[in-house]
């Protein structure tokens, strides 16, 4: 008898993840071109170089178990190395990938930009925020899960869609995965006189088992023992408020995978840096106000970086009071540029996750599923499908459209 385990370890499943489950909540007719139909923009329609994946390489380096014990002065200069590494190899990439030399210097230009920012962003954290914070150490990073989606009885959830069809048609190559086959009746037989002789038989595809899959940034643990996951996060816009940390399906359904694989976890530590970091004041061209350097509201600091800079090299005036305005409003109202939040959840709240997830991904994988376009005011306008949505609206000749900007792939999760 084959478990749903086996399916996994061989990955014959069909897997649900949070980038996924978003999509099908925020327009189920984007989601259907995406993850039923394998539709991606193709190179030139969106940027190329992946600065988070980038970003996190360097942080999973600086984060490694068999290197925490090193002095951080050796780690955190490789741990960057490894963030341009992988720069210059997704560069490297796309330039292979055309022959204009004006796409080539724009991918060039943009690989320069986001070098320089990741460089100063992954020093920032690694002095001036990690050796403040970090009270744990790590115990894996990059960790992949892939859990079984059960219903309230704890009966397996199977999918027969044609990327699961796909999967088993190009990964079956043991006679055990029959086991997937089931008999099934098909119609009465009778005899010459109309006698009952039994039922005609034939072998029905299951499908494969509907799993979650995800992948987790780090697992510490702490000075008490106690094992927490860990997410880290560039973002453009730091968050205002942290309400949504405590809806946030990733937090939830990651503990949630966990306590499937029986790992007990404490909570769930979410780091979120902004896409920059502080600079030294800007410095005057003549005293101004009895200060040396700027203190306009535009610039791109910090409290603990304006405060150090001039303390050091304008003492006078700070030990004046010059400073001190502008040093109140940096500490109110200045510019986050990093900030970890700790977030636990109780077993109901899993308990309840493990509910709803088996409800969607039911409804997900449905073969009637009713796909549908749901426009909004903000994501339509800056959706990918933009173009074909509203040719299909019109009635126009939207599949061109759709094989002329976009690509078929499969999820990123099944090309690593």
């Amino acid at each position: 008898m084959v478990s749903v385990d086996d399916y996994i370890e061989a990955g014959l499943v069909h897997s649900v993840h949070n980038s996924e489950r978003m999509s099908f909540r925020g327009c189920r007719r984007r989601w259907d071109w995406i993850f039923r139909d394998g539709f991606y923009p193709r190179r030139g329609n969106t940027k190329p170089l992946e600065f988070g994946q980038a970003y996190h390489i360097g942080m999973q380096y600086y984060y490694k178990p068999e290197t925490w014990e090193l002095p951080r002065s050796l780690v955190i200069p490789r741990a960057i190395a490894k963030f341009g590494a992988e720069c210059n190899k997704q560069l490297e990439d796309v330039l292979n990938e055309t022959d204009s030399p004006q796409e080539q210097d724009a991918l060039r230009q943009d690989y320069k930009d986001r070098v320089e920012l990741g460089r100063g962003m992954l020093s920032y954290y690694f002095n001036s925020i990690a050796p403040k914070l970090d009270a744990f150490r790590p115990i894996k990073v990059e960790i992949s899960f892939e859990v079984p989606i059960t219903g309230p009885k704890g009966e397996t959830l199977w999918c027969k869609c044609a990327r699961c069809w796909d999967t088993f048609n190009h990964k079956v190559v043991l006679l055990k995965y029959w086991d997937t086959y089931e008999v099934a009746p098909l119609s009465r037989q009778y005899d010459g006189d109309g006698s009952f002789m039994g039922w005609d038989y034939d072998w029905v595809w299951k499908g494969l088992p509907v799993t979650f899959g995800g992948r987790i940034d780090a697992i510490v643990e702490d000075e008490f023992g106690q094992l927490w996951v860990v997410d880290w996060k560039s973002t453009a816009r730091m968050a205002d408020k942290t309400q949504f940390l405590d809806v946030d399906d990733q937090i939830t359904g990651y503990l949630w995978a966990l306590r499937v694989l029986g790992v007990r976890v404490a909570g769930f530590i979410y780091h979120e840096q902004r896409k920059g970091y502080p600079q030294p004041p800007r410095e005057n061209k003549t005293i101004r106000l009895g200060c040396r350097y700027s203190v306009a509201k535009n610039q791109d600091t910090d409290y603990q970086t304006y405060l150090d800079h001039v303390k050091a090299n304008d003492p006078k005036a700070f030990n004046a009071g010059n400073y001190d305005d502008f040093l109140d409003y940096l500490k109110a109202e200045g510019i986050v540029y990093s900030a970890r939040y700790q977030k636990h959840k109780n077993q109901t709240e899993l308990d309840n996750f493990g509910r709803y997830l088996f409800l969607e991904a039911r409804e997900m994988t449905k073969d009637d599923v009713a796909v549908y376009p749901e426009p909004g005011r903000f994501h339509c306008q800056d959706c990918a499908f933009f173009s074909p949505c509203t040719s299909y609206n019109r009635g126009e000749d939207y599949q061109y459209t759709l094989n002329s900007l976009f690509e078929k792939k499969r999820p990123y999760w099944e090309l690593r």
